[in-house]
């Protein structure tokens, strides 16, 4: 595979972590009706873990959530005011192996490089907010060009 074909690979599979990201707290603030889980598991009126209607299950750690739905493992952190829409290398390469099809994207190091790529194009960026400074984001460019490997 060559490196363009690696970098659509890792394109949608940044667009399938989101998507699943965004289930998976949708799904637990209406089953909870709490819009913060952080604030609702640190205050006790959502368990740290428990199932996600009859699809899966979570279990919330530090200022993340690891969640299986509908069989696919998702591990996500928490930014600011809830945003879960960060990534980073460690948690893209779990989550490619959900899936035999990103098998090259199993690998913890073609992640640091497809995301420093990713950078160095403007397409994401390392703002370092808290509480997971250590999450990246798409910007407003990268959004676009997501947009664009959408099939």
């Amino acid at each position: 595979m060559g490196h363009g074909n690696k970098m659509e690979q890792a394109w949608k599979l940044i667009e399938r972590y989101l998507e699943r990201a965004t289930q998976v707290v949708t799904l637990l603030q209406a089953q909870s009706r709490e819009a913060d889980l952080l604030r609702a598991v640190a205050a006790r009126r959502l368990p740290r873990e428990g199932r996600i209607e009859q699809r899966g299950e979570y279990q919330f750690h530090g200022v993340g959530c690891a969640a299986t739905l509908d069989g696919i493992d998702i591990d996500f952190d928490f930014g600011p005011e809830g945003r879960h829409d960060g990534f980073d290398a460690w948690r893209l390469r779990e989550f490619a192996s959900n899936w035999d099809e990103f098998l090259e994207l199993q690998d913890e190091n073609t992640w640091v490089e497809q995301l420093d790529e990713m950078a160095r194009l403007g397409w994401i960026h390392s703002p370092r907010w808290e509480p997971s400074p250590h999450l990246r984001y798409l910007t407003e460019t990268g959004a676009q060009e997501l947009a664009t490997h959408r099939g």
